[in-house]
């Protein structure tokens, strides 16, 4: 699980990765034949035929950076990945932050990861702890994030992040019938529910023996 890439001054809820550190996570997962994945592709049946051994790779937020930092190294090593997005802040900031304030993804870079072979998919629609949320605004945040990214893309979204990787039992099910083919925790998730999938957050400190481990216990 990843966010930005990117090098800021300050940035208090460790949301960066520097684009040399993110390029040296990449080569080091290349060298020991992992190559990573969207989660579109890790799920899909024919997945475990792959010479490599794969790693699904997530972006939470879409932040700008994302195309002119992670997006060629990603194309460089031949990896895929999935980025989420909250839709109603597109083309905005990560308003939800005080800081580092970054600029996210427009339309047409979406349009774009999309042709490219990236994964696009659901962060809701305005980046909210959705359990703190009535049942009914829950499922509107769940239907209208699909919605609008699957006009704007052209084709149907399959994955959800919940924001905070904030999920209980009840969200992961309306997540399910809401369309989602799969979603994306973060600790706190369940292997076996294709609604709870849990992450592992990668940051700037991760390379070598700490991205050894961090992969290791999430195997």
């Amino acid at each position: 699980m990843y966010h930005a890439v990117d090098l800021v001054e300050e940035d208090p809820h460790a949301l960066c990765v520097p684009p040399e550190r993110f390029e040296a996570q990449m080569a080091w997962l290349s060298r020991r034949r992992w190559r990573g994945v969207s989660m579109r592709e890790l799920l899909a049946k024919d997945a475990r035929s792959d010479k490599h051994r794969l790693l699904g790779l997530t972006f939470d937020d879409g932040y700008a950076s994302f195309r002119s930092h992670a997006l060629p190294i990603l194309e460089h090593m031949g990896f895929t990945a999935s980025v989420y997005i909250s839709s109603a802040h597109i083309g905005g900031t990560n308003a939800w932050d005080a800081k580092p304030r970054l600029d996210l993804m427009g339309r047409e870079d979406l349009v774009d990861l999309h042709s490219k072979g990236m994964e696009v998919g659901s962060h809701a629609v305005h980046h909210h702890a959705l359990t703190s949320l009535a049942v009914d605004a829950r499922a509107l945040e769940l239907s209208e994030s699909l919605a609008t990214l699957s006009s704007i893309l052209g084709s149907e979204v399959q994955g959800l992040s919940y924001p905070y990787g904030d999920v209980d039992w009840e969200l992961a099910r309306q997540a399910e019938a809401a369309g989602y083919t799969y979603a994306v925790a973060y600790k706190r998730g369940d292997r076996a529910d294709p609604w709870l999938l849990p992450r592992r957050y990668i940051g700037r400190e991760d390379i070598g023996l700490r991205l050894a481990a961090k992969l290791a216990l999430s195997r």
